[in-house]
């Protein structure tokens, strides 16, 4: 189990790929950022966080892309950057980056960010890129990057393949005691493994450190001001660039806003709540729907627990040797509702289930958590944890978490638990937390455009409404209707937000758009 339901643009997708949530796990809300981004202090974004006096940027060398490094397609460059920016003269990392030229009048990059924690930029490019206009890609290098832990760009490691399996495994939501302290071990184990594999990049690979690589970035390719797109997690970080660093911001898109403000279990729960109501217009689609494949007959909420249950007490084949738990369903499920276009393979899953047959949601847990066909895995999971850990004030002492359970379960029954008790490794964790909940006013930046949809499992409306409102200067702009993220699945979004890339055109306010 990891620490969230990783929070990315389309998490099959990321998953796959590189993972995401790629590495997918739910989205973290971690707050403000601290003034020197060391490991120990925690202070807010609005202080004098930018007095740090960094060396210049050196412009990257761009070349075309081996395959390895990013798609051969696509050109490919690398940034040194300090690891610790209270001491930009000591160590350094590198920064894997990788863009798609424009294809005309060029403005400037568009630099984007996929969603996470842990999710590779790289490896989710060409997507991205599928879609946005042919304005925008005329007008901008599309520009990504792994960010500092994750993939090629300083990857936090903590376990091997097997010891992954053996995590993800475990039963994410028991209801014995001798369950939860099954669940601590592996939490304790976990975080010990990251700390004897990459204990030293641990303290430094927050959000907040990471909002200053993007500022690195910024100059690096050349661009004077901004331009900026986060989906999901994305939304969080760019919300930390624009409370460091408002003035440099031409135009910023947040689309899958997280809410900076917001406490770690609240935060939590309100994302477990956003997944128990998408389940459940699952179920109402099956009840209404001739072309659902699973039809257990009876109610569908307890059918789905009947066999959740049935699963737990006995895994069923997934193939290959494998076997399908309580773990792998939990994921297998969430990596399945982000997107209403993936519910008919959801159904499919679930039938396959009923019959014995645990492959198809081994196959969406897989992806999920970006593990190989060979057994290996990405470092989604790793990378997703270790950002996690150090961007909330989780609590040191799991029985915190194993209280507020209760009110979780209550709350939402399906994803409430397991999305909690996915915290237990922060309560271990070697590093301590670099970011506090906090407004986030960004005073002094342009117009940033905020996007959110009314049906969003991952990254509730009501975080849209809430970041738009903290932010100083910014719009929301509504989606209505299911899934995760609104700029692919609405013209209207698309147009509006494509039309403000290009030309500054800010969209008039109370705008709600239809899907798609």
């Amino acid at each position: 189990m990891t620490v969230v339901i990783v929070a990315t643009l389309v998490v099959s997708v990321a998953c796959s790929s590189s993972g995401h949530h790629g590495a997918g796990p739910t989205t973290t809300r971690a707050g403000a950022a601290t003034t020197s981004t060391g490991a120990a202090a925690t202070t807010s974004t609005t202080a004098a966080a930018t007095t740090t006096t960094l060396p210049p940027v050196t412009r990257v060398t761009w070349k075309t892309c081996n395959g390895t490094d990013g798609p051969t397609d696509d050109q490919c460059a690398t940034l040194v950057v300090p690891l610790n920016y209270a001491n930009p003269g000591g160590q350094k990392i590198s920064l894997a980056l990788a863009r798609i030229p424009a294809t005309g009048t060029k403005i400037g990059s568009l630099i984007t960010n996929p969603g996470g924690p842990g999710a590779s930029g790289i490896d989710e490019l060409d997507y991205i890129a599928s879609l946005l206009s042919p304005s925008v890609l005329a007008h901008f290098d599309i520009v990504s990057w792994d960010p500092r832990g994750v993939d090629r760009s300083a990857a936090v490691r903590c376990e091997s393949g097997p010891e992954l399996d053996q995590f993800i495994h475990l039963n994410p939501a028991p209801t014995t005691q001798a369950g939860f302290n099954t669940l601590v071990t592996a939490g304790k184990a976990f975080a010990q493994g990251c700390e004897a594999m990459s204990g030293p990049l641990l303290p430094y690979v927050g959000t907040i450190n990471t909002a200053r690589d993007l500022d690195e970035i910024r100059s690096a390719v050349g661009d004077s001001k901004l331009n900026y797109f986060g989906f999901s997690y994305g939304t969080f970080l760019g919300t930390l660039y624009a409370g460091l660093f408002p003035t440099h911001i031409r135009t910023m898109v947040l689309d899958g806003a997280i809410n900076p403000d917001a406490s770690p279990i609240a935060s939590n729960l309100e994302q477990a709540e956003g997944f128990d109501q998408e389940l459940a217009s699952f179920f109402a689609y099956c009840t209404g729907s001739n072309f659902c494949a699973w039809k257990p007959g009876g109610n569908l909420t307890t059918a789905y627990n009947n066999l959740i249950a049935r699963l737990t007490a006995h895994p069923l084949a997934g193939g290959g040797g494998r076997t399908l738990g309580p773990g792998e369903a939990f994921f297998g499920v969430a990596n399945l509702l982000y997107d209403q276009t993936s519910w008919p393979d959801l159904a499919s899953a679930l039938q396959a289930a009923e019959t014995g047959d645990g492959s198809l949601l081994l196959q969406s847990s897989d992806e999920y958590t970006d593990r190989n066909p060979d057994g290996t895995y990405g470092n989604e999971i790793e990378a997703n944890n270790a950002i996690s850990c150090v961007d909330e004030p989780w609590p040191t002492d799991p029985a915190v978490l194993q209280q507020a359970a209760v009110t979780a379960h209550k709350d939402a029954p399906e994803f409430g638990v397991a999305d909690l008790y996915g915290a237990i490794p922060c309560a271990f964790w070697p590093a301590p937390p670099t970011s506090q909940p906090e407004v986030v006013t960004a005073a002094g930046s342009p117009p940033i455009v905020v996007v959110g949809s009314t049906g969003d499992p991952a990254t509730p409306y009501a975080d849209a409404q809430a970041l738009a409102g903290q932010l100083q200067n910014a719009v929301l702009l509504t989606r209505v209707g299911e899934g995760h993220t609104g700029y692919r699945s609405s013209a209207c979004v698309r147009s509006y937000v494509d039309s403000y890339l290009v030309n500054l055109t800010v969209p008039p306010k109370g705008i709600s758009c239809p899907t798609p």
